[in-house]
């Protein structure tokens, strides 16, 4: 949650200034993130993933994810889905 804060009160959105890394990240309301539109928000989502030093959660709900969502998530080898 820290992470989260402190990229939404950074004045450039929500991507850290480079070097910054926390032990855990935690993006919140996946489904408003994906599935990208463009190379733009992908990267910005790489950006918002990339701080994440030993766990990264993404968190979805209170509903399933859209059939399009789930297709733009990582494999099962690098996601583990709960």
């Amino acid at each position: 949650m820290l992470a989260l804060r402190w990229w939404l009160g950074g004045g450039s959105g929500m991507i850290p200034s480079s070097g910054t890394d926390f032990d855990s990240v935690f993006i919140l309301e996946l489904e408003s993130f994906i599935p990208f539109a463009n190379d733009v928000e992908r990267r910005v989502m790489y950006m918002m993933c990339t701080p994440a030093r030993d766990s990264l959660f993404l968190v979805h709900g209170p509903g399933s994810l859209s059939p399009q969502a789930e297709q733009s998530l990582p494999g099962p080898d690098i996601l583990e889905r709960w």
